[in-house]
This record gives C-alpha cells, sequence and structure tokens, in this order.
C-alpha cells in the first residue's frame, strides 16, 4: 500500500514538473528581432508644405482647421500652431508628435 502511494506521488509530481516546464523536446518558439530604428519612424507631416488633405487626415484637425494652417504658411516652429492660435491646445496635442515645420530655403 505504501509503495502504490508513493509511486503515485511520485509520478503526480513528474507531470507536475513537465507541465511547469513546457512539453519535453520542445523549444519555444522565437520572434524576429528588429535594430533598424527606421522601421519604428512615422512620416511627419510637414505643415509648411502638406496638402489640405494631408493635414485633415490628421486626427482631430478636419478641412476647417486644415485650411487655417495653411492660411497661416510659413511657420517657422510647428509650436506657431498654439501661439498664433490657430489650433486650440487640445488639437495641437493631439498633432504634435506627427507634424514637423521644416525650413525651406530659396
Amino acid at each position: 500500500m505504501f509503495l502504490k502511494r508513493s509511486i503515485g506521488i511520485a509520478l503526480t509530481f513528474i507531470i507536475l514538473v513537465i507541465l511547469a516546464f513546457g512539453q519535453v523536446g520542445t523549444t519555444p518558439p522565437t520572434f524576429p528581432r528588429t535594430n533598424d530604428k527606421r522601421s519604428n519612424k512615422v512620416e511627419l507631416v510637414d505643415i509648411n508644405s502638406a496638402s489640405r488633405e494631408q493635414l485633415a487626415a490628421l486626427s482631430g484637425i478636419g478641412e476647417e482647421y486644415a485650411d487655417k494652417v495653411i492660411a497661416g504658411r510659413p511657420y517657422k516652429s510647428k509650436k506657431e500652431l498654439k501661439t498664433r492660435k490657430i489650433l486650440p491646445q487640445v488639437n495641437y496635442k493631439q498633432i504634435a508628435d506627427k507634424i514637423t515645420a521644416k525650413q525651406t530655403t530659396k
């Protein structure tokens, strides 16, 4: 009786160990690693040259604000959208990380 109980406990322990550490003989899946920082880069919209459609596609902008952005060109900095009251603070916060104000040289 004691021997049967000991074998049962040992088998239960072995099964629990196998379940805890995964299936025997298999390797965990591997995922490709990308060290290329450019793959995560988002193309910024230049407020000095973007079309009305490109600006209107930004979250919180729409056609009316796109027209105001175009009418206020050129911008030295994207922050001018706030300081010149082209966009409200709330809308500016929504797009600040998606825009840039590139300077054109003539």
